[in-house]
């Protein structure tokens, strides 16, 4: 789930329920959560990402019932089929598109759907591929 969307959710149960409590939901301190809120936090480890999802979904079941992830098939990945860069694969899955589009007789109604339903996995393939880092501190003497 995208952390921007996330992060107005969070912050509003924080309002509601409180910094410590919110951080025990999502098993977490109230330091961490109070920095995600604030932004100090832009990217939040995967573990952490994905218990504030599970949270999210638990209060919005009904609303984002079609969003939950669709189980991936076994092979490769989309990213280890088509060029480096999530730029330069997407430029490749708009192009292939864009061909398509020029016979728009042969062209099936379902693949605009796809195209979109391809980016959106090229771009999650990269978004869980990028490692987190964590911010440089001064040292101590």
């Amino acid at each position: 789930m995208d952390v921007e969307a996330l992060r107005p959710f969070m912050a509003d149960l924080v309002l509601k329920l409180g910094l410590r409590h919110v951080g025990e939901m999502i098993g977490r301190g109230h330091e961490q959560v109070r920095k995600f809120v604030n932004g100090s936090i832009q990217r939040p480890q995967e573990r952490t990402r994905k218990a504030m999802a599970e949270l999210f979904l638990r209060y919005h079941q009904p609303a984002y019932a079609a969003e939950r992830p669709v189980a991936r098939l076994a092979g490769p990945e989309l990213r280890s089929l088509l060029p480096e860069g999530l730029e330069a694969a997407g430029a490749v899955v708009r192009a292939v598109f864009d061909l398509a589009r020029r016979h728009p007789d042969e062209l099936p109604p379902e693949a605009a759907a796809l195209e979109k339903h391809l980016l959106r996995q090229l771009k999650e393939e990269y978004r869980e591929a990028a490692v987190y880092v964590l911010p440089a501190t001064r040292r101590r003497r």
